[in-house]
């Protein structure tokens, strides 16, 4: 009787699995299976995602009231010991929406200039 694995033409064998040593050396490249272009491009993008996050961080605490001082109109000030927008409401709560705001902006133009950068480089 002829066993299961004998029956098959295209049998995985032991020559044709990689060893623990070239896995780990990276030899066998990033083992993702995409072409350097594409591994470039996922590369970049994720250079743009975290440069996006540090920038919307940064303004975020630039621009964030720390404490604000009883005066018409109030003023806020940053945690620098500078002027901030507060906002009419809640002086805190209003210059908190200001500073996440002013976050998300930033992080949306570093991401579009990051884009239009790359597509200007990759054209000349």
């Amino acid at each position: 009787m002829r066993s299961p694995a004998s029956s098959f033409s295209g049998l995985i064998t032991a020559e044709d699995v990689p060893s623990v040593n070239e896995m780990a050396s990276g030899a066998l490249g990033t083992g993702t299976g995409c072409d350097p272009r594409r591994e470039a491009v996922v590369k970049q993008f994720r250079l743009t995602v975290l440069t996006s996050i540090l920038a919307a961080v940064l303004v975020f605490a630039l621009l964030l009231p720390t404490r604000d001082h009883d005066s018409d109109p109030p003023e806020c000030f940053s945690m620098f010991g500078y002027v901030v927008p507060c906002g009419p409401g809640p002086e805190q709560n209003q210059g908190m929406g200001f500073a996440l705001s002013g976050a998300l902006l930033a992080a949306a133009l570093v991401g579009i200039g990051s884009a239009v950068g790359r597509r200007e480089s990759d054209g000349a």
